[in-house]
């Protein structure tokens, strides 16, 4: 999934070369190079002079700069439409500190608008060298990441805070020589909405947990499956849903297994797959992540869905898929009326207004994800109307029955004695 934001440019008054944001148009803003601010704190010149390839964002202009004591600090500059509500929240992110996390050394007014300060990263961020080559961080990075991400965690959980954007461009080294890494971009957003547990904020849906892609609820363990997805980026050395569609990565987030390669030692795997478990109250946190740090054993996380599937066929969902005259409300009613109206079922088959009905109601209930993609499948994998309808029943009755309709050994029998060729054909499919 590429992003396709519009890029276009905003200048810096004095300055030489444009700043790169995300606008909607072109604005000309106030140029704060050479001024002074809070203890000391001198702005020297736009931060993507200092730093090549960093831009500014939609939402603020960042410069470079120097405290007090020469040390190299980000001066983030916010718009106009950030006021004291705004300085309200940073004055409180401020206090919260912790060596994992990237502090803020100071925050205030310039005029009108609000600032923000922070030590300069000199090694760039994790997104600069994974996710590119394939061929994953070793070991020993991963440790130092997977640390500061559990006590960074840990520490703004405990201080009533959520990330909400945990991933590889959020943490920074702050040497060049990478071996201190910090978390970072924790904010604004986060205590705004901590109190009501829906989000609005426009998360990284490549990093998003299930519960926020199926119902925009988010959790203290939400941030852990993000960084359970950032893990497995940076091991392999590429995203697990490079390429994939959105659709796919819905899919994927909500009712899939997430692979984790068998190269990885078992801790780890033990690790990742339970920082990716699907229900908030069996996904890993801080304690398994610490336990792997320090070399110590990561039990196999337990699995399963929240449902079984052969509940999942009887539940009934919202809205109905109009089946002719008939509301149907759950899966196994819908492989009912198939089986019943066959020639009406496969016109709604091949026309997939079935399996855009279950991806709907999936947005609730994503544990139905999988039955709209096993129907596509079936779907797609053969030409002959009555078998097609009967694979769309095998699929939504949770495969109980052969082809969907013959139950019995002696059933499935006479059916192979009756249609040996056409069973020779399809063996394989089966």
């Amino acid at each position: 999934m590429e992003n396709n934001d519009q890029r276009k440019t905003r200048v810096i008054k004095g300055d030489l070369r444009e700043t790169k944001v995300l606008r909607a148009k072109k604005e000309t803003i106030l140029d704060y190079r050479g001024q002074t601010i809070g203890d000391g704190i001198r702005i020297e010149k736009a931060l993507e002079d200092e730093i090549e390839g960093v831009q500014s964002s939609g939402q603020s202009t960042l410069y470079a700069g120097k405290d007090a004591k020469g040390e190299k600090v980000v001066i983030k500059i916010y718009d106009r439409n950030s006021g004291p509500q705004t300085l309200a929240i940073l004055r409180k992110l401020q206090k919260i500190r912790h060596a994992s996390l990237l502090p803020i050394l100071d925050c205030g007014m310039i005029g009108d608008v609000v600032y923000e300060v922070q030590p300069l990263c000199l090694g760039g961020t994790l997104a600069d060298a994974c996710g590119r080559d394939g061929k994953g961080w070793p070991i020993k990075k991963l440790r130092l990441v997977v640390k500061v991400l559990a006590e960074g965690l840990q520490h703004l959980h405990q201080n009533h805070c959520w990330h909400k954007d945990v991933k590889p461009s959020n943490i920074f080294w702050m040497d060049k020589q990478q071996t201190s890494p910090v978390l970072a971009d924790f904010g604004i957003a986060a205590i705004e909405e901590q109190r009501s547990r829906r989000t609005t904020v426009r998360m990284t849906h490549l990093y998003s947990a299930p519960e926020l892609v199926s119902s925009r609820k988010y959790e203290e363990a939400s941030d852990y499956f993000s960084a359970g997805i950032s893990l497995l980026e940076m091991a392999c050395g590429r995203h697990p849903f490079e390429n994939m569609s959105l659709e796919d990565v819905n899919r994927m987030i909500c009712s899939e297994v997430i692979p984790v390669p068998e190269k990885f030692d078992q801790d780890f795997r033990n690790l990742v797959n339970g920082l990716l478990v699907k229900e908030v109250s069996r996904r890993y946190g801080c304690e398994e992540m610490l336990s792997w740090v320090e070399g110590g054993h990561v039990s196999r996380p337990e699995t399963g869905t929240s449902m079984q599937e052969v509940d999942l066929v009887d539940l009934e969902v919202s809205p109905p898929f109009p089946f002719g005259r008939q509301e149907v409300r759950t899966l196994r009613q819908m492989a009912a009326v198939m089986r019943a109206h066959p020639e009406e079922a496969d016109k709604y088959l091949v026309r997939d207004e079935i399996g855009n009905w279950i991806n709907a109601v999936s947005k609730k209930h994503p544990d139905l994800f999988p039955f709209g993609t096993r129907l596509r499948d079936a779907v797609e994998s053969e030409q002959i109307p009555e078998r097609r309808v009967y694979r769309a029943i095998y699929v939504l009755e949770g495969k109980p029955a052969f082809l969907g309709k013959y139950t019995t050994k002696e059933e499935v029998v006479e059916y192979i004695k009756n249609n040996r060729s056409e069973f020779l054909r399809g063996l394989f499919d089966e």
